[in-house]
């Protein structure tokens, strides 16, 4: 919400940025011209940057078409148009990307992969399974010469409370699978919050 410092009541309010009923707010980041919001969308991450200038809003392009984990780095400079955020995926280590704000495009990166995987043999497929009338979010990871047609062996973890998402992220104990063809299925149930707090 917005309002003049002067003005500051609720009446005065108007909004600066929107989510739906289905999304959630995990982090706002505040800078001079910009402020980074980190959304909750489907079960994927989604960077909102708002130009505190133009008044306007963008998306920022994450790895793996968001199907990753992302959070805010050490951002320490208010006077910047630059931002570093962390991120890992099922077949990345932990690295760090850095975007400039002002064109929404990332810039400079550390990036590490495990041992003996290259992740771009791996496919990160975000899926929807029916149930009890909705849909709920399913992130699956596999060898991409692995077909689900054939119906490879799978290991579904399942977590949902208290608010706490499961993630995509980086397992050690996933890769011994992954290398003997197995899949891995992520499934991001209601009480993870990742559709929102309904």
């Amino acid at each position: 919400m917005r309002a003049p410092s002067a003005l500051p009541s609720s009446k005065n309010w108007k909004p600066l940025l929107c989510v739906a009923d289905d999304e959630r707010i995990e982090d706002v980041e505040m800078f001079r011209d910009y402020i980074m919001v980190s959304v909750k969308r489907q079960g994927r991450p989604v960077v909102i940057i708002h130009n505190r200038v133009s008044k306007s809003n963008s998306e920022l392009p994450l790895p793996n078409g968001g199907n990753c984990v992302v959070r805010p780095d050490s951002n320490p400079q208010f006077d910047t148009s630059t931002v570093r955020l962390c991120f890992s995926s099922p077949v990345h280590l932990e690295s760090t990307i850095e975007y400039n704000m002002a064109t929404q495009t990332p810039h400079k990166s550390w990036t590490s992969t495990p041992l003996h995987i290259d992740p771009d043999d791996y496919v990160i497929q975000h899926e929807r399974a029916p149930s009890d009338g909705l849909q709920v979010p399913v992130t699956l990871i596999r060898h991409k010469s692995i077909s689900l047609a054939s119906q490879p062996p799978t290991l579904m973890r399942v977590y949902g409370a208290y608010g706490v998402p499961l993630e995509p992220e980086f397992r050690v104990e996933d890769i011994p699978l992954l290398l003997r063809g197995w899949v891995i299925a992520l499934a991001h149930v209601r009480g993870g919050g990742e559709l929102g707090r309904e």
